[in-house]
Order: C-alpha cells, then structure tokens, then sequence
C-alpha cells in the first residue's frame, strides 16, 4: 500500500505511506490530521479497519484522560487504582485476560479467587482469578452479555477487596451504557 485513508469526526484523510529501512511511516498528510485532532505526545489512536480496502476509522484516547485512569489516586479516604485494556481477538477466544502489573504490585493482596465485576446498568459477574499466571478467566460471559467486540475499552476501578466497577467504551469512544437511564455510577458503588 503507498497510502490508506482515516475517518475521524465526519472528516476523511488520504496519508501518503512511507517504507524507510523496514519501518512504515505516516507521510504526507499526517500533519494535517494530527493537527486537526490536536493530538499530541502519548496520545492513543486505534484505527478500525472498515469494510473497503485501505480505509480505516480511528478513535483517540487523549494521554491526560488516559493517564488518571493509570494512576493510583485517592477518592474519599480510599486508596483507588485503575487500569485500562484494550480488547485484542486472543482475549475474545479466550475470556482470559492478564492484571497489570502495576496494579499488582499495590494491590495483589486485595485479589481473591473470586473477583467480582461491577457494571454500570447494576450487574455484577463473578470472573476468577489466578495468582500464578496474573490472569482473570471467565470473560467470556461479560462479551456475551454486552457484545464486547475487538478494539473495545475496558476500564477498571478498583473498589474493595476482590471488586472492580468497570466501564466499557466501543471502538468508536463511546461508553456502551450511556444510554442507560439509571446508570449507577461508580461514586454510587464506591459509598
């Protein structure tokens, strides 16, 4: 491919491709797309692939929002730590997902065997959790229940021993329980 073109926010770039020493850059017209989306250092941009040849959408999680979410805080006199991922095709098939690493090494002992999963729309699912491998099965149930696809976000709030309030965003950026009416918010859950 000598180029591909972006979506983002209604508006369409054609980025002329690059090969220099085996690495693929972004070449003419990358400027103006980044200058349009104000990215800057850090920033995340995933590119969807859509249905035709060389076109992808792209969605952007800008570093200043993404970095609160990987930082530990604290909120009410309790110790928070939240951690993101990002859906990849192994992690469908499987249901199994690995803990960051720096969640665990603040937080390890506060994990239990059951870990449980708290959703906005007032659901909660039981995954469990394996010390050894640093891994959470059971996924799958959260995939089927609310149609987590490749590319989706997962936030994840630590709230108390063996609980996580968890967020999920579509490919797109969008919060999937948005259009809930009684969303129960994770400041609701945290008290």
């Amino acid at each position: 491919m000598n180029w591909v073109e972006i979506g983002f926010k209604e508006l369409l770039w054609r980025i002329k491709l690059k090969w220099v020493d085996g690495t693929l850059l972004f070449y003419k017209g990358w400027c103006d797309f980044v200058h349009y989306g104000k990215l800057r250092v850090g920033d995340i941009c995933v590119f969807q692939r859509t249905g035709h040849p060389q076109k992808f959408e792209v969605c952007l999680f800008e570093t200043k929002k993404v970095q609160k979410i990987r930082n530990t805080g604290l909120q009410q006199g309790k110790s928070m730590m939240k951690w993101l991922k990002m859906i990849k095709s192994n992690t469908l098939l499987t249901g199994e997902m690995v803990i960051p690493r720096l969640f665990l090494d603040k937080h390890e002992e506060n994990l239990t065997e059951n870990v449980h999963l708290l959703f906005p729309d007032g659901s909660e699912i039981c995954v469990r959790y394996c010390p050894f491998s640093n891994l959470l099965y059971g996924l799958k149930k959260v995939w089927l229940k609310y149609a987590v696809l490749e590319y989706y976000i997962l936030f994840f709030h630590y709230v108390w021993k063996g609980h996580f309030y968890v967020s999920i965003y579509n490919n797109s950026g969008f919060d999937v329980f948005d259009s809930l009416r009684n969303k129960i918010l994770q400041s609701n859950v945290m008290s």
